[in-house]
């Protein structure tokens, strides 16, 4: 299955330039690392503070050295290891405690899960936090199940290792499950009797890195790791500008789309869960249903949200999907274990949402511009990556019908079986067409939206073109400087300053007297020539345009280009 897991995810990371913000910043943090800067304490551009501790950042600036050099593939490495390394564990705990079919139900469900497949190809540490907190909660579930008496060191050392990827949730979230599924036992006990001196020392690990990293950022460390990411992120996050504010039952609609398809299945899950409540089984599915409840509560009290929070609770919800569709989707002559009416409507809704989601793509292959209709409905971020799929769609359109067509057969045989009450049938076909979907896109479309949407081909331009000894700036207020900032940066292989003003930056010229600018169409006007007095004389701005990027197949976005100012003395 791992073979299998990692033929599907990788075409999603091999060699796709970065189009979005997140990922370059923290290609930005390997980056330095690698030159042998802020290996303690990770930096951005400029000097500032990386906002999470090192071990994503340690895992890529590994596979850059081994690799010769930092790259795309490079820095998503990590989450894809990550990702398979969940996927094993998620089998084996199945295996363990439900059964072979359970292991492999497990592992297909978040193989095939739309958040899972997201985070496992990207560069951020959401899927590295997962893997550390799957490494401790199953760890400590195999000892409880087996009755050891004692916690296994994976226990602390999944916690540590979390603790090191995202900060003090590492400690908080382990234990906050453990604590509840032992106080619904009656079995606290379980805590004070069983504790390890070397498990408590592999816990303090994390806190040398904190002291290290304390003693070299100084207060801005404090204020940024400790205040703005671990707290008034949770407690007040408007007061820092955290973002991500978001209400109470936002998880309700995340979780239903970030585990799609498979989260129409969890309300038969969690009535099943509930019936089975007081079957002897070690304490099994009381465990992962503490470990979802926490998790999903706990998130949907803080105050900054985002739907990939939730992934570290994933891997319970797979392994009490995966032990209910082991038992429900048996031999042929196996019934559905489910009411008949409520097992046809959910299996009638997926099959509208696929279906839905096909004609769309099928009529924007065709020339209808379906997908133009939706962008108002998104953000500004989705909107321009929605615009760079329609152009992607367009070129496509052979493999746009074959998808088309594989979607029809899937959604005639999902109704089709479970009609005849054949849901391993069902399941299997919706296995199948989204990892079919995973690989196609991968393959196909991500590399074609990536490059519409990317500035890749126009900072490597900009890297040749300006030399390392001249100043750079960003200038004016360009539409998309945050989202393009990070990108630029790092295939620019330098920070990038920011202006407001020409003359707040000319004086700052190299020997040769030039300044060169990153600009965007509407803040050209101001960089062209017109004379200016500096330092009691005249000085001519004579600045042209080196470069311009146009986003081929995004004609709304705003164009970027490379503007050299001139500096030097008027000759009169």
């Amino acid at each position: 299955m791992l073979v299998a897991a990692a033929g599907i995810l990788w075409p999603s990371i091999d060699g796709v330039p970065f189009y979005t913000k997140g990922e370059p910043r923290e290609a930005i943090v390997v980056q330095q690392m690698v030159a042998g800067e802020g290996l303690a304490l990770p930096l951005l551009g400029r000097g500032e503070i990386q906002s999470k501790p090192p071990l994503f950042h340690w895992m890529g600036a590994a596979i850059g050295v081994a690799a010769g050099g930092v790259s795309e593939t490079g820095v998503r490495a990590p989450s894809l290891l990550a990702g398979l390394l969940v996927i094993a564990l998620v089998v084996a705990a199945g295996y363990r405690h439900f059964g072979t079919g359970a292991g492999v139900a497990a592992g297909v469900t978040l193989l095939t899960c739309l958040q899972f497949v997201q985070s496992a190809t990207a560069a951020r540490v959401d899927m590295v936090l997962a893997a550390a907190i799957a490494v401790s909660l199953l760890a400590f579930l195999a000892a409880y199940a087996d009755g050891r008496a004692t916690i296994p060191l994976a226990f602390y050392l999944g916690s540590a290792a979390a603790v090191l990827t995202k900060g003090p949730v590492g400690y908080a979230l382990p234990l906050a499950v453990v604590a509840s599924f032992l106080a619904v036992r009656g079995d606290l006990g379980y805590l004070r009797e069983r504790g390890r001196t070397a498990g408590l020392l592999l816990l303090a690990l994390p806190l040398l890195w904190y002291a290290v990293a304390w003693l070299e950022g100084g207060q801005a460390f404090i204020d940024k790791l400790i205040l703005k990411e671990n707290l008034y992120r949770i407690v007040d996050p408007d007061r820092v500008g955290a973002g991500h504010v978001e209400p109470a039952y936002y998880y309700v609609p995340a979780l239903i789309g970030g585990f799609a398809p498979w989260s129409l299945l969890l309300p038969w899950v969690a009535a099943d869960a509930w019936k089975r409540r007081r079957l002897d089984d070690g304490g099994v599915r009381s465990f992962l249903v503490a470990w979802f409840a926490v998790t999903f509560i706990a998130f949907s009290m803080a105050g900054s949200k985002r739907p990939v929070y939730l992934l570290s609770c994933y891997p319970s919800m797979a392994l009490l999907i995966g032990a209910w569709l082991a038992r429900v989707a048996g031999p042929p002559h196996h019934c559905f274990h489910l009411p008949p009416r409520s097992a046809l409507w959910a299996a009638h809704l997926l099959a509208v949402v696929l279906a839905v989601l096909a004609a769309l793509v099928a009529m924007q292959a065709a020339g209808v511009p379906t997908f133009a209709s939706i962008s108002p409905l998104l953000n500004p971020k989705d909107a321009m990556n929605l615009t760079a799929l329609a152009g992607a769609v367009a070129e496509r359109r052979a493999v746009v019908g074959l998808w088309v067509v594989t979607v029809a057969i899937t959604v005639v045989v999902l109704i089709t079986a479970t009609r005849r009450a054949r849901p391993d049938v069902a399941i299997a076909a919706v296995a199948f067409v989204v990892a079919a979907t995973t690989a196609t896109v991968g393959a196909t479309f991500l590399r074609d939206m990536a490059a519409r949407a990317t500035i890749k081909p126009f900072m490597l331009e900009v890297r040749e073109r300006v030399p390392a000894g001249e100043p750079l700036y960003f200038y004016g207020r360009l539409k998309y400087l945050e989202y393009l900032g990070p990108a630029a940066e790092y295939y620019a292989g330098r920070s990038i300053g920011r202006a407001s003003a020409v003359d707040a930056v000319t004086g700052n010229a190299a020997g040769s007297g030039r300044v060169w600018f990153l600009a965007g169409g509407s803040s050209l006007s101001d960089l062209q020539e017109r004379p200016s007095a500096r330092h009691g004389r005249d000085i001519a701005r004579r600045s042209r345009v080196v470069v311009r990027h146009d986003y081929p197949g995004s004609p709304g976005r705003e164009p970027l280009m490379l503007v050299v100012a001139d500096d030097r003395p008027r000759v009169k």
